[in-house]
């Protein structure tokens, strides 16, 4: 794992607030994707999903990659990007 057991603890904890980061930051573009229908202005409402879609789909080209396609993550990550173009 990435925090290993040998590595100082400070280290060690800056590993794990860094990876949780990443968590919020998924979180909150699903949060935007969710809450998006409700945005009154149109140019905004294209900015979050395009955004969000450039973000979900690097994420699945990445897992699809680094995984060389053996895990069902990069097809989780290329449907909601399909999903959110669809929906805008």
């Amino acid at each position: 794992m990435f925090a290993r057991a040998d590595r100082p603890v400070l280290v060690r904890r800056l590993v794990r607030a860094v990876w949780h980061c990443g968590v919020v930051a998924w979180i909150a573009v699903g949060a935007l994707l969710i809450t998006t229908p409700t945005v009154a202005a149109d140019g905004a409402r294209r900015c979050i999903v395009v955004t969000a879609a450039a973000v979900f789909g690097s994420a699945a080209i990445g897992n699809a990659l680094a995984t060389r396609g053996r895990h069902f993550g990069w097809m989780v990550l290329a449907a909601v990007t399909v999903l959110a173009l669809v929906g805008m």
